[in-house]
C-alpha cells in the first residue's frame, strides 16, 4: 500500500492519517480519557504507516464509557488549531 495523496485544496493537517479539509463542516474537539490498554488496542489496529481507519477508531470509541468523553470545543473550521495532548495518569497509578 502506498501513501495516500492529499487533495491540493485540502489542509495539510491530519487526524488519524486522513487530511482535514477545513473548508467543509465544523471542527469539533473531543477529549477521550482511555487506559493504556485501550490505547494499545486502538494503536494495534494501525495499518501501513501508522494510519488508523475511521471505522476502527469509531468501534473503539463506542466502547469507552460516556463519563470519560467530553466535547472540548466546537468551532468554525478557520478558528481550529492543532492541540497538544496531555498525559493522564492511569487510575491504578493514581491510587498508589
Amino acid at each position: 500500500m502506498g501513501r495516500r495523496e492529499i487533495a491540493p485544496d485540502a489542509e495539510k493537517s491530519r487526524f488519524c492519517g486522513n487530511p482535514i479539509d477545513r473548508k467543509k463542516g465544523v471542527v469539533m474537539r473531543v477529549k477521550v480519557k482511555m487506559t493504556k490498554q485501550e490505547a494499545a488496542r486502538l494503536l494495534s489496529k494501525c495499518g501501513d504507516g501508522g494510519v488508523l481507519e475511521f471505522r476502527d477508531v469509531a468501534r473503539e470509541l463506542v466502547e469507552i464509557p460516556i463519563s470519560r468523553v467530553s466535547v472540548v470545543s466546537r468551532m468554525r473550521p478557520e478558528d481550529a488549531a492543532v492541540g497538544k495532548l496531555k498525559s493522564i495518569p492511569e487510575e491504578d497509578e493514581a491510587r498508589v
